[in-house]
């Protein structure tokens, strides 16, 4: 890869905005420090009839899951069976899932080389293979007939701005937690200073197929997976979605 670190921070936003059925939004990002812009988002006023979707996918080691994530999760969401039977929670979690399983298909895989390609001529290895020693944390919010839904796998958040005032809808997936670290050593992992085996710092995450080896264990039950918490909230006149604030944070 790249050097991480810029000499010169790059401060200058790159933003869009615009509005749908009884939504306005506006979304903006900042490249900072970082060697290059590892983060993507999905703004989808008009996703269904009567939903919006949005989401922000947090890059890491590489922009390509993020990027890929993307692009994929819109169509995945919207095929799948549970999503069609309006039972979105569920839908959510399955999608999820799909998306981590479709970064391991080969034609995926060449998909990713060509995104991390796009902006870095280094050599690829096996330990810096894409979707293998890269990922990516997700916030995904779903609006549909009135509810909210909101899926986070990792340490990007989601925040609702309700009569002015600002509410949490996700909470980190870090690997000192407790929950997390049992599940993470009772794969094989070791947690130390917050880190998984001195590398990753989150514990939930697309991609980073390093740590989700173990053939003996259930997807769910890998140091890293990709199984969101859900939570659902009824909208309220005082509700905010312009101030909804979905936001990442650059990781090492």
């Amino acid at each position: 890869m790249t050097e991480t670190y810029l000499k010169e921070a790059v401060v200058t936003p790159v933003s869009e905005d615009g509005s749908g059925p009884g939504v306005s939004y506006g979304a903006s990002s900042v490249q900072g420090w970082r060697s290059t812009q590892e983060d993507a988002h999905i703004c989808l006023p008009s996703f269904d009839k009567n939903g919006s979707l949005w989401a922000v996918f947090d890059g890491h080691n590489g922009a390509e899951v993020a990027v890929f994530a993307s692009k994929r999760f819109p169509k995945l969401l919207k095929e799948n069976k549970n999503y069609k039977n309006r039972n979105y929670e569920t839908a959510l979690k399955e999608t999820f899932m799909a998306l981590d399983d479709l970064l391991m298909n080969p034609q995926s895989i060449r998909e990713l080389v060509a995104i991390r390609q796009s902006y870095s001529k280094v050599p690829i290895t096996k330990s810096t293979a894409p979707g293998i020693a890269s990922g990516c944390t997700a916030t995904v919010v779903l609006v549909k007939d009135g509810f909210l839904y909101c899926a986070n796998c990792g340490d990007s958040r989601s925040i609702l701005s309700r009569n002015g005032k600002a509410y949490p809808l996700s909470a980190d997936h870090k690997p000192d937690d407790d929950n997390e670290k049992r599940r993470i050593e009772t794969a094989g992992g070791e947690v130390t200073s917050g880190r998984i085996n001195y590398g990753i710092n989150v514990s939930r995450a697309f991609g980073d197929h390093l740590y989700k080896r173990n053939t003996t264990l259930a997807k769910d039950q890998q140091m890293v997976i990709a199984v969101p918490d859900v939570k659902k909230e009824k909208l309220r006149s005082v509700d905010n979605l312009l101030g909804s604030t979905l936001e990442s944070g650059g990781q090492n």
